[in-house]
């Protein structure tokens, strides 16, 4: 059962990482083909690095980064 947990915890954390690196590379993307930046990709960009960041640190008690070097 705990193990059953721990799983779903994994999967839960996966699943955010997945949507907050979506949501940074499309950003990217338009800002690339676009040649502009604006202020609201900008805070969406800094926005999802801070966040997988975050997931990242949560889950280090594992000793497993799901993303590196962001």
């Amino acid at each position: 059962m705990v193990d059953e947990l721990e799983l779903m915890s994994r999967k839960s954390y996966i699943r955010k990482i997945r949507s907050f690196l979506i949501r940074l590379i499309i950003h990217l993307i338009r800002n690339k083909v676009e040649q502009r930046l604006t202020n609201s990709w900008v805070a969406s960009i800094k926005g999802s690095i801070l966040e997988i960041q975050d997931l990242n640190l949560k889950v280090k008690v594992s000793k497993n980064n799901y993303v590196r070097d962001l």
